[in-house]
């Protein structure tokens, strides 16, 4: 009788064992799973935020590219007015508007990139724009002057279109210094191509 119940409590005992090193296998495989989810989860975050940021730096750098391409356009339709006051004669109606219209391209491209930012580029963009639009207005000034035949007033305005050209280049090397400073060397070998197309950076 002892010895039955002896059995019988061993029986039990062993089942209760089973039970609870069941129950703690479960639990260590519930933990497990729990970890192995919340560490996928903290990957797809991190994967996003990674995603994220590249997409905001390929936005920026197409947004810099925009812009060196519009003021290559610019210096284009600039150069040719430019032409013009070298040889004192007359800038074409569709010459200056050429002009005009590539320097408002250049604004409004230039202010994408307060979207992406960061202030150094936008500064420096900011820049190329005003140096721009004061150019343009020079070669007015000396149109007009050219138009009423006023010589000396000619000469002056010619004199500030000069200057102009080197305070456009000093503004693209501060542009391109500032884009440098946020893209890779790599990107900023294909961002940075000269606008005039010679190759080189001023």
């Amino acid at each position: 009788m002892d010895q039955g119940i002896a059995g019988l409590a061993a029986g039990i005992a062993g089942l209760i064992g089973a039970g609870v090193g069941g129950l703690a296998t479960a639990y260590g495989a519930r933990v497990g799973a729990q970890k192995t989810i919340e560490a996928a989860q903290t990957q797809v975050r991190a994967q996003s935020s990674v995603d994220h940021q590249q997409w905001v730096r390929d936005q920026r750098r197409q947004a810099c590219t925009d812009v060196f391409d519009a003021f290559s356009r610019y210096l284009r339709a600039a150069s040719v007015c430019g032409s013009h006051v070298k040889a004192s004669r007359a800038v074409s109606v569709d010459e200056i508007g050429e002009l005009s219209a590539a320097a408002m391209d250049l604004h409004v491209v230039a202010g994408h990139l307060e979207l992406w930012g960061p202030d150094d580029i936008v500064t420096a963009a900011d820049g190329v724009t005003s140096t721009a639009r004061a150019q343009h207005e020079r070669f007015t000034h000396w149109l007009a002057a050219f138009a009423s035949g006023d010589a000396e007033a000619m000469s002056e305005q010619a004199s500030r279109i000069n200057s102009g050209w080197q305070d456009l280049a000093r503004m693209r090397t501060e542009l391109v210094t500032a884009v440098r400073a946020q893209l890779t060397v790599h990107a900023s070998h294909s961002v940075l191509a000269d606008p005039n197309g010679s190759g080189h950076s001023s």
